[in-house]
C-alpha cells in the first residue's frame, strides 16, 4: 500500500507523462494482453519421443548421466502437456 505522498508523485508523474508524449500514454493504455504460450502438438509429441527414446538408451547403457537426462526429458515432456492442456481449457471457455 501506498502513502498518500507516494500516490501524489505518482500522479504527478503520470501527470507529466499525458503532456509529454500522449501518444505512449495511449499506446499503454490500449496495448492488447499478450497471448498466452500455447506448445505446438508437434514439439509436444517431439519431447514425448525424445524422453522415451532417452529412457530406453539410460536403461540399457546404465549411464548415470543419461539416466538424469531422461529423468529432465521426461519433466519437459510432462510440463509441455500440462501447459497445452492447460491453455485449451482457457481458449475453450
Amino acid at each position: 500500500m501506498l502513502s498518500h505522498h507516494d500516490r501524489e508523485a505518482l500522479q504527478k508523474i503520470e501527470q507529466w507523462f499525458e503532456l509529454a508524449d500522449p501518444a505512449l500514454v495511449e499506446s499503454f493504455r490500449s496495448a492488447r494482453t499478450r497471448k498466452a504460450f500455447c506448445p505446438r502438438l508437434g514439439w509436444v509429441i517431439t519431447a514425448d519421443v525424445f524422453a522415451i527414446l532417452m529412457v530406453l538408451l539410460a536403461s540399457i547403457t546404465s549411464s548415470g548421466a543419461l539416466v538424469f537426462t531422461a529423468l529432465a526429458l521426461v519433466g519437459l515432456a510432462a510440463s509441455l502437456h500440462v501447459v497445452r492442456a492447460m491453455e485449451l481449457k482457457n481458449r475453450a471457455g
